[in-house]
């Protein structure tokens, strides 16, 4: 039976491309001396800062398994694949596409056509296909990984959430917000779900969708969304002072200003004004730039939402800090 391995998807860095083809190999061919000088060579170059040479080194590598091993072998599909991943980091989509083409042929004829490494292989192409803006192609291969996904895992699991999200970032990058804002809105569905409301992935699809919602004009639904952001981006630092937790809530309240909800603004915004650390407690330029930030966004949203008094408030405390400085 094949020897199967879900981790070698994921190769993170350059080095750990390498360490993981070294291990993962069991048996001792002709020219698998060679093979290992290479990738120990590319390595290093790598280390060293010259891609260049590594992905000489690679190529070399790549030619040596094909020789070696043969074409249905994991230590060449590896060889492959990472030369991929060095033409991707080093621009040369182009390049990449055709190393993930190959490592793919190869994994199919190892593991067969449903295996999942072929699904998260199908995804590095995906991602290497809207680098080329070759939509129409990249359109095809988001439809088979989501629904791979559901297949594997169900409609309500978080691999799913995230092909979602990869659809809504494909789709916010042509412009074509709406097509974003249904699949980033499925993201979410699930993610309240399976997750908690203080999850990093749950706090970010909020924002993300918000801004979609903003952008294809339901100001209304866009206004709710940043409140729950901000709500959960609160919970998040457990309700301490800070300016995330604060500018959370004034964009939440910019957001109510320009769906004309005036009484959410300035509610929105009063929750911003007790979350902002004091003056007197602020102990570097930065926090000070945050801090002047923030009070110009408030001054700004009181005066959307008419309480004119609030917003000279403001405009006294920006005059005083400005002129201490």
């Amino acid at each position: 039976m094949p020897y199967k391995l879900p981790r070698c998807a994921g190769l993170k860095t350059a080095a750990a491309g390498f360490a993981v083809i070294a291990v993962l190999t069991g048996t001792v061919y002709a020219g698998e001396q060679e093979w290992i000088q290479m990738q120990d060579s590319a390595r290093q170059a790598l280390a060293d800062g010259d891609i260049g040479l590594a992905i000489e080194k690679v190529n070399q590598a790549s030619r040596i398994a094909e020789e070696s091993f043969g074409s249905a072998n994991m230590k060449t599909a590896l060889s492959y694949k990472r030369l991929g991943e060095l033409y991707r980091q080093s621009g040369e989509h182009e390049k990449a596409l055709q190393a993930y083409d190959r490592t793919l042929q190869i994994w199919v004829k190892l593991f067969g056509p449903q295996d999942y490494l072929i699904t998260t292989m199908l995804k590095e192409k995906l991602a290497v296909l809207q680098q080329l803006k070759r939509y129409s192609e990249a359109a095809d291969l988001l439809t088979e990984t989501v629904s791979r996904d559901t297949e594997r895992f169900g409609e309500n699991h978080t691999l799913v959430a995230e092909d979602y999200e990869t659809a809504a970032e494909f789709f916010w990058m042509q412009d074509l917000i709406a097509d974003a804002v249904r699949n980033s809105a499925r993201a979410l569905k699930i993610y309240e779900q399976t997750v908690a409301p203080t999850d990093p992935r749950m706090i970010s699809r909020l924002q993300k969708t918000a801004e979609l919602l903003s952008l294809s004009g339901r100001s209304g639904e866009a206004a709710s969304l940043w409140k729950r952001y901000a709500e959960s981006v609160s919970a998040f630092y457990e309700g301490r002072h800070g300016f995330e937790s604060a500018m959370a809530w004034i964009q939440a309240g910019e957001a109510y200003a320009a769906d004309r909800d005036d009484l959410s603004a300035n509610e929105c915004a009063a929750k911003a004004q007790a979350l902002l650390p004091d003056e007197k407690d602020i102990n570097s330029k930065e926090d000070l730039d945050l801090l002047i930030q923030s009070y110009q966004r408030l001054q700004s949203l009181y005066l959307s939402s008419g309480d004119e008094v609030s917003a000279r408030k403001f405009e006294k405390i920006l005059s005083q800090i400005l002129n201490e400085g």
